[in-house]
């Protein structure tokens, strides 16, 4: 799924809906060509983000500081941080977007979320992952076992994502 034009409030908080109540997390294809505006404009949201570029390359800004994504590699950005995406001159380019509730990677209660939830929330803004390095390229190869198990629904394809989730939280 994409969405075309993203909505975005004076804030410049996104208005975007990631998944629901029971199930947060939002998972998207991103054709940048496709966007309204041709790219994804600054914009920030409370949960975080996992992106793949699947084809060309992308620039992510966060933080007026710019971060050149090429394809097969990826970026995470963390709840909050104002970014933006866009092709390199004008290229094809697409990326894989999976945004998470951090109160679904694990309740607040529990020492999940504060050994490792809270400690990943307050300690960075964004880790880049490169597919030449083998603990990142997990992550990678993780982030498209997201996508896909999303787009297939298969029986149980809530608890395969949570897993990969928390198996991606391990590595980092």
């Amino acid at each position: 799924m994409q969405t075309y034009n993203v909505r975005i409030a004076s804030t410049k908080q996104e208005m975007t809906r990631h998944g629901d109540l029971l199930f947060p997390i939002g998972v998207y294809n991103t054709d940048l060509k496709k966007n309204i505006m041709g790219y994804m404009p600054l914009h920030w949201h409370d949960e975080v983000q996992f992106a793949l570029v699947i084809k060309g390359s992308v620039i992510f800004t966060l933080n007026n500081e710019q971060f050149e994504v090429s394809e097969g590699n990826g970026i995470f950005i963390n709840s909050g941080i104002p970014h933006s995406a866009k092709p390199i001159d004008n290229e094809d380019s697409q990326y894989i977007c999976i945004d998470i509730s951090p109160y679904f990677l694990a309740d607040r209660s529990f020492i999940i979320y504060e050994k490792y939830v809270d400690r990943l929330l307050v300690s960075m803004s964004h880790i880049l992952f490169n597919k030449d390095i083998d603990w990142q390229k997990n992550i990678l190869d993780k982030i498209q076992k997201l996508y896909d198990e999303y787009q297939e629904e298969k029986v149980g394809f809530e608890i395969t994502i949570k897993i990969t989730i928390l198996e991606i939280l391990r590595e980092i």
